[in-house]
């Protein structure tokens, strides 16, 4: 199994380079988070170019570091499991390269039907202790704090209130 090793960041996007094209992704999840659960369901519906794309993955435990599995899924046997899921999520998604990294920036449009104006960047490590640079545009960290997970966004909406 893959582990994966993400920090996220809050973005000031008055400070984002000119974007060009990014992919949009309609996001969704077959299993509810909760506290008992150790491990969540996603299916994400890709469009870029004019094409659709699927992909199904499975997410352990954990913040920062964790077990990550992810298949392509037919197209048609996604849309499928639309009336199945929970938490729909609209964003677009953004690459970025800075440094020896390529940051994946997230513009998020709408959680569960209500328009949300946010923005979101990840990167990616190799291991934990690996030193990247930040660009101007990073903001706080919020790697640590469990409401800036997607599955937990697709049930309680953007987080508000203090960084954790």
């Amino acid at each position: 199994m893959a582990t994966e090793i993400e920090r996220k960041f809050l973005v000031d996007s008055k400070r984002l380079p000119t974007l060009l094209i990014g992919k949009g992704l309609y996001q969704f999840y077959l299993t509810p988070l909760s506290t008992e659960q150790k491990a969540c369901v996603r299916v994400r519906i890709i469009s870029s170019a004019g094409q659709a794309t699927a992909k199904l993955t499975i997410k352990g435990e954990g913040l920062v570091t964790r077990t990550e599995v992810e298949v392509d899924l037919p197209i048609e046997e996604a849309k499928q499991l639309i009336p199945l899921g929970t938490g729909e999520i609209v964003k677009t998604r953004y690459r970025i390269s800075f440094g020896k990294h390529v940051w994946d920036v997230d513009h998020f449009l709408s959680i569960n039907g209500k328009e949300v104006d946010r923005w979101l960047a990840e990167i990616e490590l190799e291991s934990t202790e690996e030193e990247f640079e930040k660009p101007s545009w990073i903001g706080f960290e919020v790697s640590d704090d469990p409401r800036y997970q997607n599955a937990s966004m697709s049930i309680h909406g953007w987080p508000t209130g203090k960084i954790k």
